[in-house]
């Protein structure tokens, strides 16, 4: 279940934000996006990748609820491959649950069902059900977490994911590999390191611009973070792997923007140190 945790991240589809437009009214024309109207270019409605070749690799579309909170993410891709999430919450705005509905591009069907345990409002433990559609290896997941005095999750844990059949998320005890974050003063994630690995012991370094990031006003407030890793405050400007045992870096990714008004970008430009050409985000805001 890591590589899923892994592809979540990638999807980008949670976010860590400030509830900065709790006051917008809802008298918005679409029904799922009822409480999204004059926020001003602020609140992520699409993202697109486009890689070097000009290919569309995936285009994402985002919708919220009255609350303002996250209720549906979508994501398809150039393989056909269609990802929805959508998000359940409690009457108290607290999320309770997440299913994921996933297509490949032969038209097989898996669901992902997401249950998150909280202790003093953190996020501790995440089980995953892992369900097809003729039933063949169904599994359950758990991945737990640890907090530092700001509630940023500095320890990701991942378990060994066993077959549903036979197992519960309680009873998964065997770790498969841990994931550890140190922050800067804005909660952005400087750098992260996996406890498994490919080919050698390495790490990965961050730097930011002081730009608002694209997910920066998505609610509910600190998933993006505390449950991936991934800082939704300030934007990357530098991504470096380091190898752990000589601490020599061995591959880079550098980004630039172009931002709207309010700071926040409409179009992302990812280049390598190891590869030619130039990947492209763009992004679109209610």
């Amino acid at each position: 279940m890591k590589k899923l945790l892994l592809i979540c991240l990638a999807l980008g589809l949670f976010a860590c934000t400030p509830d900065a437009n709790d006051d917008a009214n809802d008298d918005a024309g679409d029904d799922n996006n009822e409480n999204i109207t004059n926020v001003g270019g602020m609140l992520l409605k699409s993202e697109i990748k486009i890689q070097s070749s000009g290919s569309t690799e995936w285009t994402k579309t985002y919708e919220y609820d009255t609350n303002g909170n996250i209720s549906k993410a979508t994501m398809t891709t150039w393989f056909d491959e269609v990802f929805i999430r959508t998000f359940d919450y409690d009457s108290n705005g607290e999320l309770i649950s997440y299913v994921e509905d996933n297509t490949n591009a032969f038209g097989d069907k898996s669901y992902y069902s997401f249950y998150p345990e909280y202790t003093n409002g953190n996020i501790v433990n995440i089980c995953i059900e892992k369900k097809t559609d003729d039933g063949y290896n169904d599994t359950i997941d758990r991945v737990s977490f640890e907090y530092n005095a700001n509630n940023l999750a500095t320890s990701f844990i991942y378990y060994e994911e066993r077959q549903l059949e036979y197992n519960t998320c309680e009873t998964l005890s065997t770790i498969s590999n841990t994931v550890t974050l140190s922050y800067d003063t804005n909660g952005n994630v400087i750098r992260s390191e996996n406890s498994e690995s490919l080919f050698a012991p390495n790490y990965l370094r961050f730097e930011y611009d002081a730009k608002n990031h694209p997910y920066a006003n998505i609610k509910p407030k600190g998933l993006m973070t505390n449950i991936l890793g991934v800082s939704a405050v300030n934007n990357q400007t530098l991504i470096e792997q380091y190898d752990s045992e000589t601490n020599l870096v061995s591959g880079s990714n550098f980004y630039e923007y172009t931002y709207n008004e309010n700071g926040f970008p409409t179009e992302k430009r990812e280049t390598f140190s190891l590869s030619p050409g130039t990947v492209t985000y763009q992004y679109t805001y209610y």
